[in-house]
């Protein structure tokens, strides 16, 4: 994640919208996201759902449910703030 990191593919913000489409098109083009992008949240919401249906390239996914193919097939990773524990409990298990 450290090389994905630097080179500013991994990005943690959270994204907040009402349902409508235009807000995560906008949000997308602000911080420069064109291609392939996965969001990973902690819950998938209905208005998170209905904004992103329509966007190409948009891919959204519950951080328990987060695959190496998600990962490699993206080109930016958005983390919500509240996904981020989730994942590093998932990966930070430790086997006795």
């Amino acid at each position: 994640m450290t090389v994905a990191n630097e080179a500013k593919k991994i990005v943690i913000k959270d994204v907040k919208t009402t349902g409508k489409t235009k807000e995560v098109a906008t949000f997308l083009a602000d911080n420069k996201f064109e291609r392939r992008v996965l969001i990973v949240v902690d819950e998938k919401t209905p208005e998170l759902m209905r904004a992103t249906n329509n966007i190409q390239n948009v891919l959204v996914v519950r951080a328990n449910y987060l695959s190496v193919y998600h990962i490699l097939n993206a080109d930016t990773i958005v983390i919500t703030p509240k996904a981020l524990p989730v994942i590093t409990a998932w990966l930070g298990k430790e086997e006795a």
